[in-house]
This record gives structure tokens, sequence and C-alpha cells, in this order.
């Protein structure tokens, strides 16, 4: 639309009376407007489908981090009952080795 404005107001300029409704446009200048119009069309159902594929990608990472954040509590959780497991065997390892420790000292005496 803009192509054949531009073109109807520079042939107006030219011709003073300008009352013709009808511009002579050139058939190259109307198949640049039409694969610039093509283009445009595709470009846009491009973005449309990229908006789609980045919406579909946000929820499946928030599915994830929420399942990544329930892993770690998870795990955080189960070292720490590990390590306290590890700190009573420890314990009473170090416990029974002083006991039995004392007992020889007290037998050999």
């Amino acid at each position: 639309m803009m192509l054949l404005l531009t073109c109807s107001m520079s042939w107006c300029q030219n011709d003073t009376t300008c009352t013709q409704d009808s511009v002579l446009v050139p058939i190259e200048a109307l198949r640049v407007a039409n694969a610039k119009m093509i283009e445009l069309k595709y470009e846009k159902e491009i973005n449309n489908e990229l908006k789609e594929a980045i919406k579909t990608d946000s929820v499946l990472i928030d599915a994830l981090q929420t399942n990544l954040n329930y892993c770690e509590a998870t795990v955080d959780s189960k070292v720490a009952k590990v390590k306290k497991q590890r700190n009573i065997a420890i314990g009473a390892g170090s416990g029974t080795s002083a006991l039995l420790l004392l007992l020889l000292i007290f037998i050999a005496l």
C-alpha cells in the first residue's frame, strides 16, 4: 500500500491536474512488495512457533527445577543421617577401644 501511495504521489507531482484514479506501477516493484509481505508472514509464523517453544521449555525447566530442589533436600537429609550414624559408630568404637585398653592394663597389672 505504501508503495502505491509513493508512486501515486510522485506521479501526481509531475502532473498538476492529477484527476485519474489509476497509477502505473512497475511489475518489479509489485514483486518486491509481494516478496516482502510473504517474508513478513513467514517471520510472524516463525516468531509464534518460537514463542510456543519457549513457553513449553519454560514449563519443562520449572518442573526440572522443582524435581532438582526435591532431590537436593532428600540427599541433604540422607547425608545428615549417614553423618550421624558415622559419628555414633566412631564414638562407640573409640569408647570400646578405650575400655579394652583399660581392661588390658588392669589385667596386665
